[in-house]
């Protein structure tokens, strides 16, 4: 009897971007995450204005020091690049790369990606991402991961914050905002 190891290629981020770039991921949402390629769902009406409440909210209350950007890719590392919901990074210099590789805070918006955007904890917290949140509007919660360790992968802070209490950002000034102000009705 023959047995055959499956084994899984993983992608890195230059593997990834040639791949998009030959026209592979045409007509398709893909992210990078562990060099696995992995399809994102099409955003649905409470997720498109959860993120317009987000985009608003950093876009009026940021100055110019900071970059608002929404639905971009991010270069976490190597083997993970991943398709962020919003997030701020501070006014680029003119690099070349349209791929920014550091983020003050990111926020991933969850209504069927809860376990994938927790996943990357870690990848965020490893690549040095200031701040995290996930807005889980099954839940009507925010989870705030701050103080990342980048040794360990991991944020020494972590916050599940219920749509009564308030919101306090820890890395940028914004004002503290209830949690259910930043949430679609």
């Amino acid at each position: 009897m023959t047995t055959t190891d499956n084994k899984t290629h993983l992608f890195n981020r230059t593997e990834f971007n040639q791949m998009a770039d030959m026209g592979f991921f045409d007509e398709k949402r893909v992210e990078l995450l562990e060099g696995e390629i992995l399809d994102l769902s099409p955003p649905n009406n409470p997720h498109m204005r959860c993120v317009s409440i987000l985009m608003r909210f950093l876009i009026r209350n940021l100055p110019d020091t900071f970059e608002v950007r929404c639905q971009g890719s991010y270069a976490a590392s190597d083997i993970s690049q991943p398709d962020l919901d919003v997030y701020v990074i501070p006014t680029p210099p003119n690099t070349g790369s349209d791929i920014p590789s550091s983020a003050l805070l990111v926020i991933e918006i969850a209504q069927t990606t809860l376990a994938r955007d927790r996943r990357k904890v870690p990848i965020y917290a490893a690549g040095g991402v200031q701040e995290y949140w996930i807005v889980n509007l099954p839940a009507r919660q925010v989870e705030q991961y701050t103080n990342p360790n980048s040794a360990e992968a991991r944020y020494e802070k972590h916050a599940v914050l219920s749509a009564e209490e308030t919101l306090a950002c820890q890395t940028l000034p914004l004002p503290p905002r209830k949690v259910a102000a930043l949430l679609p009705s």
